[in-house]
């Protein structure tokens, strides 16, 4: 039986040494990940403790980042179970409580948060709590859930901490746990509070032991001004002055004034970006797509243009951006490749590249304003973050790309789910294999396809957003313009590259999904050569060209080669959405 709950312990320098005593007898339904942030050297206790978490179902990440907020994202990033517990290091669980907790879910399928109870050593409830099951959004006054009472689904819509509030924090001391909810309702999520108890701490919030601290009073202004908006948050704060003691109604005004507007003017944090743009001979299209840089609304970031031997306007055109838009960037550099090939000139990019997060876009698309925007609480958090992207072709019409949550390796092979514009890749990710060649500069078609197979491979987490972003304009001109057959060998070459990929890294694969991504290359070499067959110029291919496709076509299990060639048989010629039934079928 695989793991459903994992148990998330942040902890910070010497307070590891509590950590083994959250550990229960192991439980195959259950494993631990522990976060142990350092800001100095561990003692030989703290070292001793570690040595005690060396099980086979406890996970340790260390790490030199500050603050609880970040801490428990990155427990969430890297938890790969169903359900997810949110603990710190003092807490103690019951004998029972994690199945407790699962016999909750279980019984609640619709919900994505619980909300538990806590108490004291001594038994008393650590607050206030509702006598009775209720959803959280219509929780009574003076009940707020604490960090160590929550639960949740793991699922891809999960919201982040907000790094600004929390333990950790210079301004902002408390109060994750309150925005971090809102966050999830507003998207929709279910939380639900249950009088279940669950654990037990030594009695001392956060909250209440800083109950009368400025930067406490602060922090209220601050979340007040994050889940009820600008004029929600001051009639609020009025209304909290109002009812303090008589000697402390300005100063608390004053305080969570101060918190209103220092969220207001303080937008989290957020890694450098750097943004590899290939050119050849765009002068057509590179106003439409400098315009669209400079509506951006997260300038964190640098743009590497890599000119490829444009014959045109093109350079010039770079020039004046390059001129104009230096002040409204990190860096916009202007980089020269002679050798041809999109993958090259992506390569060169790359090489220069000095921000954490990598992003390739084309030069004949449109940026989206808010893609970084909302990419920036997953950053920092998440190997990967991909967007959707809306094709628009020459007639008008636009098409949102399909995407999977969770994204397969079956999935990328053969819908290509991860393209060019779609993901925000670790910079890191690209010193180490797969991904340490960087773009394949053989391909000259699909090379996203095979390098998103690796980007996959490589990423240990991936977060999609909401909505769809850049539009990618479709059109006779960009690489993908050509038909199947005009293209046949470099469409070939890539299906090949693809099957090379999955014979050199089968041994980082489970058998399960080095299955599921062999039979999706069949499939995806059975459509492709399809496509070929169907176009007007086709005649037959050479005895090169048959070989190659004889292979690809037959690659996979022999149930799924029998059913993908009685589906194609089946299926009518018109009829789109092939690859989504064979899709299905991957597993067999």
């Amino acid at each position: 039986m695989s793991a459903r709950l994992t148990v998330m312990i942040s902890t910070l320098d010497e307070r590891i040494v509590q950590v083994p005593r959250l550990l229960q007898t192991p439980d195959e339904r259950v494993c631990y990940l522990v976060v142990w942030q350092h800001t100095a050297p561990p003692s030989a206790a703290a070292l001793e403790a570690y040595k005690e978490l060396l099980r086979e179902d406890v996970t340790t990440l260390n790490s030199n980042t500050v603050g609880l907020a970040a801490s428990r994202n990155m427990a969430i990033a890297h938890s790969s179970t169903p359900l997810l517990l949110i603990a710190d290091d003092d807490v103690r669980y019951t004998a029972d409580s994690f199945a407790q907790i699962i016999a909750a879910f279980d019984a609640r399928p619709d919900v994505s948060i619980l909300c538990f109870q806590a108490e004291d050593q001594a038994g008393k409830p650590l607050q206030p709590y509702p006598t009775q099951e209720i959803d959280y959004a219509t929780r009574p006054r003076g009940y707020a859930a604490s960090s160590v009472e929550i639960a949740l689904r793991h699922t891809y819509d999960t919201p982040l901490f907000d790094t600004r509030f929390g333990l950790g924090s210079t301004t902002l001391v408390c109060g994750e746990e309150d925005v971090w909810l809102h966050e999830a309702m507003t998207r929709g999520l279910k939380v639900r509070f249950i009088p279940h108890t669950i654990c037990s701490t030594d009695g001392r919030t956060t909250s209440t032991r800083l109950a009368r601290h400025p930067k406490f009073i602060k922090t209220k202004g601050a979340s007040l001004r994050v889940v009820h908006g600008a004029v929600g948050s001051w009639l609020r704060a009025a209304k909290y002055a109002l009812a303090a003691p008589w000697g402390e109604k300005i100063w608390r005004f004053k305080l969570m004034g101060q918190g209103i507007r220092y969220i207001q003017h303080t937008p989290p944090a957020m890694p450098l970006v750097s943004i590899v743009i290939p050119i050849y001979n765009r002068e057509k299209t590179l106003l439409r797509l400098f315009e669209s840089l400079f509506a951006i609304e997260h300038r964190q970031v640098e743009i590497i243009l890599v000119d490829n031997g444009s014959t045109d306007d093109s350079v010039r055109l770079c020039k004046l951006f390059q001129a104009k838009a230096a002040k409204d960037f990190e860096r916009v550099a202007l980089l020269s490749e002679s050798r041809r090939g999109a993958a090259v000139a992506r390569n060169t990019g790359l090489r220069a590249a000095r921000g954490e997060y990598v992003y390739f876009f084309d030069s004949d698309d449109t940026f989206s304003p808010s893609f970084l925007t909302d990419a920036a609480p997953y950053l920092g958090h998440y190997d990967v973050v991909c967007g959707r992207t809306r094709m628009v072709f020459d007639d008008g019409r636009t098409k949102v790309r399909w995407h999977q949550k969770p994204t397969s390796l079956a999935a990328q092979v053969l819908a290509g789910v991860v393209s060019t514009q779609t993901c925000l890749v670790r910079r890191s990710l690209f010193t180490q294999e797969p991904l340490q060649a960087g773009w394949n500069e053989a391909l000259t078609r699909w090379d996203d396809l095979e390098w998103g197979l690796r980007v996959l491979m490589a990423a240990k987490s991936v977060a999609w957003l909401r909505g769809d972003y850049h539009r990618i304009y479709r059109h006779a001109d960009s690489l993908s313009g050509k038909s199947y057959w005009e293209d046949r060998l470099a469409i070939l070459h890539v299906l090949q590259a693809i099957d090379q990929t999955l014979h050199q890294y089968a041994s980082t694969l489970t058998p399960k999904t080095l299955r599921q991504a062999t039979n999706a290359l069949g499939a995806r070499a059975m459509l492709a050569v399809r496509r070929m067959q169907r176009h007007a110029s086709f005649t037959a291919f050479d005895e090169t060209e048959a070989e190659i496709v004889n292979k690809l076509t037959n690659i996979g299990t022999p149930r799924y080669i029998a059913l993908r060639r009685t589906l194609a048989r089946l299926w009518m010629r018109r009829v789109p959405g092939l690859w989504r039934v064979l899709l299905l079928f991957t597993k067999l």
